[in-house]
């Protein structure tokens, strides 16, 4: 069934979410997008130490005041054209509770500023660490960074950029993210291997024997929300115009990675998606004159790597992923025939050390591998957000002093009236009844093109309308709240009521409460009792979903949902 937009809001007081305490707010900026600089990428002159390449340690924050941003969240990053942005912004994952750990060298003895304003006593005592609050969802605005300090020396994320416009970010919409700051981290394009390139395409020696390189991986955290992906954009060059020829394709695979008993991390053959990449899928944007290829050219390209597929009606689609574990990003193909490529690679800031390094994959010529590094990454980013969905079956109101007045309860509850005329919110009073559930949402629940972005699952045959409209603030921008209502036939004649229980799905994430539909004279607790049936409905059906919501074949291709799991067929 599809959503219908709707007006739903009367002049009834609005609710309000709470967070720790009152985020100071950025005045909104357009920040610039530039094109990556060619020129300023970076030759180490790295040697073969046994398995590792002697490179430069990591910057380091001489004073010893730094703290690192939250595992799993993002940056900005660049776009398919190369373009990063001229700011730092640090991408949060919405209603997700922050925290920056304190690394200093004395974490105790430090205060921690927010615009100025001592923030100390949201810190932990113990560990220092400070708790910037719960996020709510994007306003169209940033929000100022804490700063540490330990009275002499202090400390913000992004302040090694020229700009001092660093701030937090909350996206909602499909947006070019990455998991280091291009504009704060050293990037380099050239290493150890024969064609002069960091990662990719060519050979390498160690203790007399000819290694040839054929991928590069690196471990990412957990994000820190389900993280929905529909591409990925790297930036690459090749001595030649023509990286890939002869039908070769590159392939990203995402690899679920699980911690061993030893605390270490263990990557798995479990993949959670894979993405490729072919000559159709690579633009150029800029030839340079270069010292280290052999014919004396660095032609740049990007490459977009996606899952594509066919649809029933033979159009090519493109099949997103969502990832919600440790992972590993695996690039390979750099040995086949008609391939020349080279990657870059990030060098993070100490202050910023959440990712792991990236490692280089070699095989001799009896299929012997073995594997080498820098203290770098991979340099890449992507096209996707942070997800969410949920039910608000609690909120708050406030007095004028910022104190919770009242607790509302029972707010994912809808009461219908026996002729399915009237609309009220369960656990509301007069003044707060909008008539309406209240979803939490990261993305707005239609797209640009009028698309939705979550759908209801299992709605009875007697339900035969679900309107959602976007709450705004004054400012016209989105809170993050969705208001959802219903439309329902009467109640056949000897039936005194019915109720029903509506779960959402979003882009690979599902709502863990429902919205509970109740119409006639059923109470609460009969919702209750029908949502427990319910449940055990949903364990047992076989129904398949794609990440839209929409049930599909179950031999269609792709990621695939079922019973609250996701899967791929192959």
């Amino acid at each position: 069934m599809l959503m219908k937009k709707r007006i739903l809001l009367t002049a009834a007081a609005a609710f309000v979410a709470t967070i720790g305490f009152a985020q100071v707010v950025v005045n909104k900026t357009e920040a610039q997008k530039t094109p990556v600089q060619f020129s300023s990428l970076k030759a180490p002159a790295a040697k073969m130490v046994g398995e590792k390449m002697r490179f430069a340690p990591k910057k380091t924050k001489a004073n010893g005041v730094y703290y690192t941003r939250p595992a799993g969240t993002l940056y900005w990053g660049s776009d398919s054209e190369g373009r990063g942005w001229s700011v730092t912004r640090l991408v949060l994952p919405p209603f997700y509770d922050v925290t920056f750990t304190n690394k200093s060298t004395d974490p105790t003895s430090t205060s921690w500023l927010l615009n100025g304003t001592d923030v100390t006593q949201y810190a932990d005592a113990e560990t220092g660490n400070f708790n910037w609050g719960s996020t709510g969802c994007y306003n169209g605005s940033a929000y100022y960074l804490p700063t540490i300090s330990d009275g002499t020396s202090t400390y913000t994320i992004g302040e090694s950029g020229k700009n001092s416009a660093y701030a937090a970010m909350l996206v909602d919409s499909i947006s070019d993210l990455a998991f280091y700051d291009s504009y704060t981290s050293s990037v380099y394009g050239w290493g150890s291997l024969s064609t002069g390139y960091l990662y990719g395409t060519g050979t390498v020696s160690s203790q007399g024997v000819d290694y040839t390189s054929y991928g590069v991986m690196q471990v990412f955290d957990k994000p820190a929300a389900p993280l929905y992906i529909e591409s990925f954009n790297v930036i690459g060059f090749s001595s030649t115009s023509e990286p890939l020829k002869n039908g070769a394709k590159l392939m990203v695979s995402l690899l679920k990675v699980v911690e061993t008993a030893e605390g270490n991390d263990s990557i798995t053959d479990d993949v959670l998606a894979q993405f490729t990449a072919g000559v159709e899928d690579t633009t150029f944007l800029s030839e340079n004159d270069i010292d280290y290829t052999s014919t004396g050219k660095a032609y740049v390209f990007n490459f977009n790597f996606a899952n594509k597929s066919t649809d029933a009606f033979g159009a090519e689609v493109i099949e997103p992923a969502v990832i919600n574990d440790k992972f590993a990003i695996f690039v390979t193909g750099f040995n086949q025939d008609g391939v020349d490529v080279g990657l870059r690679g990030p060098q993070e800031c100490a202050d910023d050390d959440v990712n792991n390094i990236a490692y280089f994959l070699v095989a001799d010529e009896e299929g012997n591998t073995r594997y080498f590094y820098y203290n770098l990454g991979l340099d890449f980013s992507f096209v996707g957000g942070f997800d969410y969905i949920e039910a608000a079956d609690e909120l708050y109101s406030f007095n004028d002093a910022g104190e919770i007045a009242d607790t509302y309860s029972n707010l994912n509850v809808l009461r219908v009236s026996a002729d399915g005329q009237t609309v009220s919110t369960e656990g509301a009073d007069d003044d707060h009844n909008i008539g309406a559930a209240i979803l939490y949402t990261s993305f707005p629940w239609f797209d640009a093109e009028g698309a939705e972005n979550y759908t209801a699952d299992n709605i009875p045959d007697w339900i035969t309308g679900i309107y959602a409209e976007d709450a705004m603030n004054e400012s016209g921008y989105r809170t993050g709240q969705e208001y959802i209502s219903v439309e329902c036939e009467a109640l056949p004649a000897g039936t005194t009521g019915r109720t029903a229980s509506l779960y959402f799905t979003g882009k690979g994430y599902a709502s863990e409460l429902p919205v509970i539909i109740l119409q006639g004279d059923v109470t609460v607790a009969d919702g209750i009792e029908q949502l427990k049936a319910d449940a055990a409905k949903r364990s047992t059906n076989n129904n398949v979903y794609n990440l839209a919501g929409q049930r599909i074949n179950k031999s269609a291709k792709g990621l695939q949902i079922s019973n609250g799991k996701k899967f791929i067929n192959k």
